[in-house]
């Protein structure tokens, strides 16, 4: 059955980053790492922070689409907005005491895979490239578990030197025809397509098949050699 893409408007846009911006605002700084069920990433423990705020100037590209803000758009937004927020201004109060929780969250569960990034980016305003700098420490930290994140803050991870580490994966958001990664950093990192239609994949590019557990080849594309393709949804 081909998947329905789901398209907001102009409108939606605007009540979605009001609901982001008052969230942060009534949010205090209390990180915690999500592992509740979720479509497609299933059990995978997960670190997410708002879209669209954390996204920098390539948001535009994919906003309209963007599958994280549908639980800005369900029963879900109140929970799903405070959990962000609480993320977002932890990192901007203290990164190195989320650095030092997230370390410690981690190497004690000693997850197999670990999802940076199911929502937002690493371009959090006014830090540079600190917000992803903490992230190359934890997995760093972290040699057993692989972490996992997809980007299209070129500017900030250009700033990172992710590929150093083998057990995370940096791969490169593209978006159909619109957005195409700089030829520098696809030197470096795999790329993952968004597509209209799943005939429109590359024939370098894996077909994404929807369950990150079942899955988990995004987290070995750098080892395989390939770049992935998925259809809007």
């Amino acid at each position: 059955m081909k998947k329905t893409a789901r398209q907001f408007t102009v409108e939606d846009i605007k009540r979605f980053a009001g609901i982001i911006m008052d969230a942060i605002k009534n949010e205090g700084p209390i990180a915690k790492v999500s592992a509740s069920t979720q479509h497609k990433v299933g059990d995978i423990p997960r670190w997410n922070m708002p879209p669209l705020v954390t996204c920098g100037g390539n948001c535009k590209a994919c906003k309209f689409n963007c599958y994280a803000l549908k639980d800005y758009d369900n029963y879900r937004v109140k929970a799903v907005s405070k959990s962000h927020a609480r993320n977002f201004n932890a990192v901007r109060t203290d990164v190195d005491k989320v650095e030092a929780y997230l370390t410690k969250w981690i190497l004690r569960h000693s997850p197999a895979f670990f999802r940076i990034h199911a929502s937002g980016d690493f371009d959090v305003p006014g830090m540079g490239a600190k917000y992803a700098q903490m992230w190359y420490n934890v997995a760093k930290a972290c040699p057993n578990t692989k972490f996992l994140a997809f980007t299209k803050a070129w500017d900030v991870v250009r700033q990172v030197p992710f590929y150093e580490l083998p057990n995370f994966s940096l791969v490169l958001s593209e978006w159909t025809d619109v957005l195409e990664a700089p030829e520098d950093l696809k030197a470096l990192y795999p790329t993952s397509r968004a597509v209209k239609v799943i005939e429109d994949a590359h024939e370098d590019e894996i077909i994404c098949p929807g369950n990150c557990e079942t899955c988990g080849m995004c987290w070995a594309l750098k080892d395989l050699g390939h770049n992935i393709a998925f259809e809007i949804h």
